[in-house]
């Protein structure tokens, strides 16, 4: 189902932010197919087998992993903006 719904909807270029990424079931075919995805979780122990599949499917390049929650994440990229709780 990710790889389809990555097939029907994304583009080669597009820049993907995947706030809870898990271990890369979106990230991964997103990157595959040309885009730049930002991959976020708050889980530590799913970014770190996102990076081992990153580099089993050789996207490193493609993904920039980080392990965040995903409100500091959109704060952040909003320029500082608060998100409510």
């Amino acid at each position: 189902e990710h790889k389809r719904l990555v097939e029907k909807y994304f583009e080669p270029g597009q820049v993907i932010l995947d706030l809870m990424c898990g271990v890369g079931p979106f990230s991964i075919p997103a990157a595959k197919k040309g885009c730049k995805v930002y991959a976020n979780d708050l889980n530590a122990d799913s970014v770190r087998w996102l990076e081992v599949n990153l580099g089993l499917n050789s996207v490193q390049g493609l993904v920039v992993p980080s392990n965040a929650d995903a409100r500091e994440v959109v704060s952040f990229l909003a320029g500082g903006c608060s998100v409510a709780a």
